[in-house]
């Protein structure tokens, strides 16, 4: 049974296309027919082509017509020239390396052994995920055993040792720790303290002589008590609230020379 054939190099189209990016030998890539349609007198929808990388970074790229590759018998495993033309001998390669029987012309023996070999590699990969599944699920279950095993022997010790009714008051214990913990879960994250302090901080009046005696943020807001020599006017009409924020009436305590200064600050919608 003949599975080799040779065609003359007359039969063939025959070219070099700048193509340094392909470094693959087979079937032509699909971008470089219109390359081709420009170098052969027939159209590229009608021609079959493969080709070699050279090493200067060309194509050598040899073409045959549709039809005639239609025609050829199914036992048939390659089809090559039986010699190159003289430009394309010379790169140093050879006649066996242009086989045309590649892609849409693969030979139905081979593309069924390569579909037999992607099978048996799929199987192969879903039996060994299941093999580690079935591991992993044997090693799961016997840790769970062993720790229904340890819980049934600390239950039994306890049992034998501890005083009447203490497994009861360490269930409650743990069943009010629970609820503590659920209870600080569900509860809101304190707000960002110094996302206020900045705005406070930008917002003093540096250019007016203050002594600043506390400031505290808190949920309701920002407390400051702030001294001031004299008359604290010049003080409170430098200040004012920063964006988002309101002033409430500031209360004033005097002593001797000295004005002690309460202020309020409130978020106007909610802490930032």
């Amino acid at each position: 049974m003949t599975i080799r054939l040779t065609w003359p190099t007359e039969r063939f189209y025959w070219t070099l296309l700048e193509a340094p990016g392909v470094q693959r030998t087979g079937e032509l890539p699909a971008g470089l027919l219109p390359m081709l349609e420009e170098d052969t007198p027939a159209d590229a929808a009608d021609l079959h082509a493969v080709c070699v990388p050279l090493a200067d970074g060309r194509l050598a790229v040899c073409a045959a017509d549709r039809p005639d590759l239609a025609e050829i018998p199914a036992d048939i495993l390659s089809l090559t020239p039986d010699s190159l033309p003289r430009f394309v001998e010379s790169a140093g390669i050879t006649p066996d390396r242009f086989n045309l029987l590649v892609g849409a012309f693969e030979p139905r023996p081979i593309r069924a052994r390569r579909v037999k070999r992607h099978i048996f590699a799929a199987a192969t990969v879903l039996l060994c995920g299941l093999l580690v599944a079935v591991g992993l699920h044997r090693r799961a279950s016997r840790w769970e055993e062993r720790a229904d095993a340890a819980r049934a022997a600390a239950a039994n010790v306890a049992a034998q040792f501890a005083p009447a009714g203490l497994a009861d008051d360490l269930a409650a214990e743990a069943a009010r720790l629970k609820a503590t913990r659920d209870a600080l879960a569900r509860s809101a994250p304190p707000p960002d303290a110094s996302l206020a302090l900045a705005a406070v901080l930008h917002a003093w009046p540096a250019n007016v002589p203050s002594k600043p005696q506390s400031l505290s943020v808190g949920k309701a807001g920002v407390s400051i008590s702030v001294s001031v020599e004299g008359d604290a006017a010049a003080f409170l009409s430098a200040f004012s609230a920063p964006p988002g924020w309101t002033l409430d009436e500031p209360r004033l305590n005097s002593a001797d020379s000295v004005t002690r200064l309460s202020l309020q600050l409130r978020p106007a919608g909610g802490m930032p």
